[in-house]
């Protein structure tokens, strides 16, 4: 992948260098082609116009030699081949060096017959893109009473930029090379360090896909690569950490199992061995049968209520799981709950005294139902532990529900694990409880977020 990487990088770089590096030469040749072949017809033309007065001042010469030798005297000062033609078209005179065309070019006829026509100046350009271009260029020779008695025509090959072009051409491709190779260069440096961290990152990919969740990149860069990089690790870590939250889960889940197991199999054990018992007539009396169902009874209570309070406590802790949340006032929550718990009471010989002076509702939103499990836990609790003939204190204002017991309180190093599940008092007090009571009211108050 890296090299693929790096090698389409540099091929992207070096071909977008080249095209815009060819593109920018060929505009830059070109018009500096077209600047030197106008300039020189603009001094061609310059000298047509000079040529022209000249002529038309020492009009007529005594015949073609005349003009001949005139011209020539002109080619030698405008380095150009000239030509004097009448108004007929015919050839008065022309320069006559070695170099010299017989004739002038048949594209250069309509040159000629603009110029004859009265058109001040009239040029053409033709010819080749390394700078060999011919120019025409084609003054009428008017009188001083106007009247056209013929034209001057200049006729070059511009050679003098051809070597120009050809060393520019040159430093071109020169520099093309030169900038290319840099291109390479700066390319195959920039491909580096873009791939470099990929393949780090691909590394630490591998380790965590094989298991390694302490991988990590290790990538610091201020750009888009190093924000992919912070995401790769803060995915790791965060599959680190639910790793070890599966693990605690796991954990836990086995925890409770063998906690679960051997809550039941007290009840169980009991419930069979009284079973047996009755069943195989061991137990006969009256008295004792009577004794026996009774305890298979309790036992029974107690296991529904395990069972009931694990069904609680599992739906609690299920994020899935939906309460009836509405609108209520908690004063009727409050009432509800200390009437349930009033026949407990008395029956314990226990005193409940109920403080409340507001007046109004309490405006609340949540489960009505678990909300008052919540309350008949906590009462439930301070009954049970509490001596008989002691008072309870229950008061209720717009912002705290509180319950004041004398009990024996609990062992300070118990305090951190209350309201964990199995969390009990083993003691003759608590022995019909389940120990899950205050896991389920912190459960009901983590629901309803106080």
């Amino acid at each position: 992948m890296t090299n693929r990487i790096r090698q389409r990088l540099i091929t992207y770089l070096g071909a977008g260098f080249l095209i815009m590096s060819i593109a920018l030469g060929a505009a830059y040749y070109f018009m500096f082609a077209a600047y030197h072949t106008d300039v020189h017809r603009s001094e061609l033309e310059d000298s047509a116009a000079q040529i022209s007065q000249s002529v038309a001042a020492l009009y007529p010469l005594d015949g073609n030699a005349a003009y001949t030798t005139y011209l020539q005297a002109l080619h030698d000062m405008t380095m150009a081949d000239v030509w004097f033609v009448d108004t007929s078209g015919q050839t008065l005179g022309h320069t006559a060096n070695g170099n010299s065309p017989r004739s002038l070019p048949d594209w250069a006829d309509d040159v000629i017959d603009r110029a004859l026509a009265g058109h001040n100046m009239a040029s053409e350009c033709v010819g080749g893109w390394r700078g060999r271009s011919a120019v025409v260029v084609a003054q009428p020779i008017t009188l001083a009473d106007g009247q056209v008695v013929g034209a001057v025509v200049l006729y070059d090959q511009i050679t003098t930029i051809a070597s120009t072009l050809e060393s520019l051409a040159l430093a071109l491709g020169f520099t093309l090379v030169l900038g290319i190779a840099a291109v390479f260069l700066v390319s195959g440096i920039l491909a580096r360090r873009f791939t470099t961290p990929l393949s780090t990152m691909k590394a630490a990919a591998l380790r965590v896909r094989a298991g390694d969740l302490s991988a990590t990149t290790n990538v610091r860069q201020d750009d888009e690569i190093g924000e992919l990089a912070e995401a790769l690790d803060d995915m790791t870590a965060q599959l680190s950490a639910r790793s070890v939250e599966a693990e605690t889960a796991t954990r836990q889940r086995g925890d409770v199992v063998s906690t679960i197991s051997h809550e039941l199999r007290t009840p169980v054990t009991v419930l069979r061995g009284s079973l047996e018992a009755l069943c195989d007539g061991t137990v006969t009396a009256p008295a004792q049968v009577d004794d026996y169902h009774h305890e298979l009874l309790s036992e029974a209570i107690l296991l529904e209520r395990l069972v009931n309070d694990l069904l609680d406590l599992t739906s609690l802790q299920n994020p899935d799981f939906t309460m009836d949340m509405a609108d209520l006032d908690f004063t009727d929550v409050a009432d509800d709950a200390l009437r349930s718990v009033r026949h407990t009471a008395e029956v314990a010989g226990i005193s409940l005294d109920y403080e409340c002076n507001l007046v109004g509702p309490i405006p609340f939103h949540g489960d009505y139902g678990r909300l008052r499990q919540l309350l008949v836990i906590i009462l439930d609790n301070a009954i049970k532990f509490s001596p008989r003939g002691a008072r309870i204190h229950v008061r209720l204002d717009r912002s705290t529900w509180s319950v004041q017991d004398h009990g024996s309180g609990i062992d300070p190093d118990h305090l951190p694990h209350v309201f964990e599940r199995f969390q009990r008092d083993h003691s003759e007090i608590n022995k019909d409880g389940t120990g899950l009571g205050l896991a389920i009211a912190k459960n009901i108050a983590d629901r309803h977020g106080v």
